[in-house]
């Protein structure tokens, strides 16, 4: 996938315009390692994000857990009001 990415790049920079002379392998070496940088700054970037991802998972997995018991506290409040609620109310006369 990445030499099909790298041959892609190199290949479109060599093919702009018809009127022109081939490149020598020294411009064509040039162009790869120009590519061959620009793809590793972005197979660096996605790393980053996807280790910056995989944190974000961890985090939110540990607030979940964390959250279970305030949940079961606002679940029980929840159905204590709901008790009161429907209790007869006593009208003084």
């Amino acid at each position: 996938m990445v030499l099909v990415a790298l041959l892609t790049l190199v290949v479109s920079a060599t093919t702009g315009t018809a009127a022109h002379a081939d490149p020598t392998a020294s411009e064509l070496t040039k162009q790869i390692d120009k590519a061959s940088a620009e793809l590793e700054d972005v197979v660096e970037s996605y790393n980053k994000l996807n280790e910056e991802l995989n944190q974000t998972k961890d985090a939110e997995s540990k607030l979940g857990e964390q959250m279970k018991p305030v949940k079961a506290q606002l679940d029980s409040a929840s159905h204590e009001v709901g008790v009161i609620a429907r209790r007869p109310t006593s009208r003084a006369a």
